[in-house]
């Protein structure tokens, strides 16, 4: 599962349905070994047809609340703020953009 820090950020910052359909993408990634669109559209756990459910994760993951400025921005600056001076963080960032086709 996901930290009480995402949780409470993400909750803020999405609308209360793509806050939940985040939390269900979570659990299915997590528990897959192949993460593309199809494979993450067999698993999720919705009462659509697999096309349907595939176009919808597609348009969700190219929404404008997903923009570095409104999800992780805030974020970065929030870890930033609250560890303690002297105390060692790793932070990974994927420097390649994620393209859905």
């Amino acid at each position: 599962m996901i930290p009480e820090l995402y949780h409470a950020h993400l909750s803020e910052k999405l609308t209360p349905s793509n806050y939940l359909l985040t939390i269900l993408l979570i659990q299915v990634v997590q528990s897959i070994k192949e993460v593309t669109l199809e494979s993450i559209a067999t698993k999720l756990g919705m009462p659509i047809k697999f096309e349907s459910r595939r176009k919808k994760i597609q348009r969700f993951l190219s929404e404008d609340e997903w923009s570095l400025d409104n999800i992780w921005l805030p974020l970065i600056g929030w870890i930033k703020g609250n560890v303690k001076q002297n105390k060692v963080v790793y932070l990974a960032i994927d420097k390649n953009e994620m393209a859905i086709k």
